[in-house]
Order: C-alpha cells, then structure tokens, then sequence
C-alpha cells in the first residue's frame, strides 16, 4: 500500500476519514509507538493523521 496521506487509528473517527478521502485503511495494529515509527518508515507519507484512541478512556493517554 502507497498513499500520500497516512491515518494512524481505524476507529470510528480514522475510518469515517479513510473513507472520506478515498484512501486505504491500514489493517496493521499498532501497540507503541515503536510500532507507529515502524510503519512511518515502511510507507514514507507525506501527510500523517492520527486518530488514536481508547474507547471510554481519557484520550489524553494517547500521548504518552
């Protein structure tokens, strides 16, 4: 998969978007931020969104 435009998270938010702008969702899970990282590398976009979350949790965790 090649795309100019990259969504971390295939929620709700990161799917409804996906679908917006007519781009492939990423199937792969991400775990860290290693993760993340890694899949950066491997595709090189150009324009990186991310929409991750937790469901029912304060989503200020996301970023640490």
């Amino acid at each position: 998969m090649r795309s100019d435009i990259f969504i971390l998270g295939k929620g709700f938010i990161g799917s409804r978007l996906a679908e917006a702008l007519s781009i492939p969702v990423l199937t792969e899970k991400i775990y860290s931020f290693k993760d993340a990282q890694e899949l950066i590398e491997k595709y090189r976009p150009k324009v990186l969104i991310n929409c991750i979350g937790f469901t029912g949790r304060n989503v200020d965790e996301c970023c640490a």
